[in-house]
Order: structure tokens, then C-alpha cells, then sequence
């Protein structure tokens, strides 16, 4: 709880009163968090207090806070065991943005933009007006260098469905077949949030790059030595985070593919993600399973009975759980986030206008094959109860 009450005469202090429960998580920690400290320039002395109980703190406009908090260790002596220094924020910002912001519009400018309440280094004279740049989306950096092409007429596309669950896995496949090998098979390829790309069934790419939803950054593609005369095979494992971790705030499901295809006769051809591609919900990781902490990815549970194993070969012959992929209404040189797909959890249309898909700013991640020298010890679970309990 954050509340603030202002003194009647003109110049006196801003009281900031603070007030944060805290539950435990199993890590020992428990009870409630506290300020049991905190320390301002300007601020009265006796705004110092005890531990256990609310703590309003004097303060002037323009000042910084650097608070301290103790954790309450859960013993039946009740002592505090625990600190860290927590925040460090400019009052008069944070006071100025209270009265402006309800719940659910904090939720949808901060989480669904893709940003955290940006703290500045001095109160300006305007608070009010100031403290709601501070939590209104910011515009998109300028980058140099060159963007990408045009990713027509390529589609954003997803499971067919009407909302998706947090950590959800969705597997994308389509089928090319080529007369020669082609002389180049160049492109580039995204998802909101997470994918790994196979070709013929071995692994070629994972990505992208953690990065801002608003401006996405789309991954370079060479598969100019996988592809082969006959049946080709494109797979993608797709993983949509949905709130988010803490490489990735919460986004709209999608996966984006461009191909661009020279031939040895010189004609160009371009594969691209659209109606075409198949599309499975693959409940071999359970759609909507909790994350293991806040700032971390899903707990993962797989289930090798339910994945279709060579999936992603051209010998694979899907069943009738692989549906035609969604096309989504929205710009293919645009993210996932501005496309016309529901946001169910904070009520999201078409997404925030400043957007725009760049690409990846960093190099791919190099990965190599380490063999296995011996299998050193094995050991067999036997569960008394079971493991969902």
C-alpha cells in the first residue's frame, strides 16, 4: 500500500507512507515487509520508526529515497533476519502518479507495453505531469543501420483458438518440395515468445533475442545447406510465455516466417508463414502451467507419451490433431503485439500503435554437439502418491 497526505502549510513536507506484505514462498522468509528504515535527505529524524508496523516517512519534494527493508524471519521469536536495500525513487514522482492511474490502467501501460516504471533521477518542477511520463509508454528508440525488407506477403499465425494459455506449445509444420537444391534459401523469422526452428528434423535456431514486444527483432535465416531435392520439411516449436518472465513482459502469441528461395535457373520463390502451415497444440508440456518464480520461466513438465515424435520429418503424416494455422489480421512488418489476436488477461485489442519489427541486434547464439562420454548413474522414481498433488 502507497498513500501520501500533504501538510496544510505551503513548503511543508509530502508524508509518504508505505506499507508491503509479503508471503512466504517456502524459502523461510514469511510474514509481512516492512520499512524499518528509511533515511532522506531533509527528512525528520523522527520519521525513523520501529519494525512491525506501518512507517510514514517525512519527506520534501525533490527528495530521494533510499529505504531499507527488513524481512520478518517466520520464528516464534518474530525477529527480523533479513535486509536488502529495495527501492531508490524520487518522492515527488511517485507521489505525483498516484492519483492518475487506477489497477488496470498501471497493468496495461506497464506489463502489456512491455515496460517497468522508469525512475528518474530528479523530481522535475511539474511532479504531476512528469510522473505520468514516468509510467506512460515511451516512444521507439531511433536505431541506425539497415531495418528489414518488406515481410509480405508473409502472415503472422497461430493455433486456431480464441485465447491462449500462459506457457503455452504450439508446433508449426509445412511441407516444401524442390525440383534441385536451390543455389540460395535466405530470410528471416520471429515468434512472440519463444521458438525453436527444425528443418528435416534437425535443430537449426532458437530465438529471438530478448527484447521490448513493441519492437520486436526478427532472426536471420540460412537454410541454404539443409534444404534438398524432394520433400522438405519446416517445423517450429513455438512457446507463448503470456505473462511474461524475466527476459520477456507479456506479449500476443504468434509466429512469423519468410523464406526467399533462389533457384539454379535464377527464379525466386518465397515460403511463407500462412494458411498453409499446420498447426498443433502440443499438450506434452500442459497448457497453462505456473512459472517457477515471478522472474522465471514456466516450471516445465513434458510428457514424452504425448509428443509426436519426427514430427518435424517429411515422413511424418499428421493426424487430425494438426489443424490449418490462423492467419492474424495485423502488418507482418509489425510484432505479434499489433496484430488483432484477443489478450483475454488485461483485456487487449489491437495493441499499442508505436510498434514496428526490426532486426536482431545481436549475433545468433553458436551451438555445437557435445557427445556424451558414459552414462554415469541411473536411478528409477517410484511416485507413493501422485506427482500433481
Amino acid at each position: 500500500m502507497l498513500s501520501r497526505h500533504h501538510a496544510g502549510a505551503t513548503g511543508a513536507p509530502t508524508f509518504l507512507r508505505l506499507r508491503l506484505g509479503f508471503g512466504d514462498d517456502g524459502g523461510g522468509l514469511g510474514g509481512e515487509i516492512y520499512p524499518a528504515v528509511a533515511h532522506l535527505p531533509g527528512a525528520n529524524e523522527d520519521a525513523r520508526a520501529g519494525r512491525g508496523r506501518t512507517i510514514p516517512v517525512n519527506v520534501e519534494l525533490g527528495d530521494v529515497a533510499v529505504a531499507r527493508f527488513h524481512g520478518r524471519q517466520a520464528a516464534k521469536n518474530g525477529e527480523m533476519r533479513q535486509s536488502a536495500t529495495f527501492l531508490c525513487f524520487p518522492i515527488a514522482a511517485i507521489c505525483g502518479s498516484i492519483p492518475h492511474m487506477n489497477r488496470r490502467e498501471f497493468l496495461m501501460t506497464s506489463a502489456a507495453s512491455g515496460g517497468s516504471l522508469l525512475l528518474a533521477q530528479a523530481a522535475p518542477a511539474d511532479t504531476a505531469n512528469a510522473a505520468r511520463k514516468l509510467i506512460e509508454p515511451a516512444s521507439g528508440p531511433n536505431v541506425a543501420g539497415p531495418g528489414l525488407p518488406d515481410l509480405s506477403p508473409a502472415r503472422w499465425i497461430w493455433f486456431p483458438s480464441g485465447r491462449t494459455l500462459p506457457n503455452t506449445f504450439i508446433l508449426f509444420r509445412r511441407t516444401l518440395q524442390l525440383a534441385a537444391k536451390p543455389r540460395r534459401a535466405t530470410g528471416w523469422v520471429c515468434a512472440d515468445s519463444r521458438y525453436r526452428l527444425e528443418v528435416n528434423g534437425q535443430r537449426v535456431q532458437w530465438g529471438p533475442a530478448p527484447c521490448d514486444p513493441r519492437w520486436a527483432e526478427a532472426d536471420p535465416l540460412d537454410l541454404t545447406s539443409l534444404l534438398q531435392p524432394g520433400a522438405n520439411v519446416l517445423g517450429a516449436t513455438v512457446l507463448f510465455y503470456g505473462s511474461g518472465d524475466g527476459t520477456w513482459p507479456l506479449g500476443k502469441p504468434g509466429f512469423l516466417f519468410w523464406l526467399e528461395i533462389e533457384h539454379a535457373d535464377g527464379r525466386v520463390e518465397k515460403v511463407v508463414s500462412d494458411a498453409a502451415w499446420q498447426a498443433m497444440l502440443c499438450r506434452a508440456w500442459p497448457p497453462g502451467h505456473p512459472k517457477r518464480w515471478y522472474l522465471r520461466a514456466l516450471q516445465e513438465e513434458f510428457d514424452a507419451r504425448l509428443y509426436p515424435e519426427n514430427w518435424s520429418r517429411a515422413d511424418f503424416q499428421p493426424d487430425a490433431h494438426w489443424l490449418p494455422a490462423m492467419p492474424l489480421n495485423g502488418s507482418p512488418n509489425k510484432p505479434a503485439l499489433s496484430t488483432n489476436y484477443y489478450e483475454y488477461m488485461l483485456d487487449l485489442g489491437g495493441g499499442p500503435p508505436d510498434t514496428q519489427l526490426r532486426p536482431r541486434s545481436i549475433p545468433l547464439m553458436r551451438e555445437s554437439v557435445v557427445p556424451v562420454a558414459k552414462l554415469a548413474e541411473t536411478y528409477w522414481l517410484d511416485w507413493r502418491t501422485s506427482p500433481q498433488d
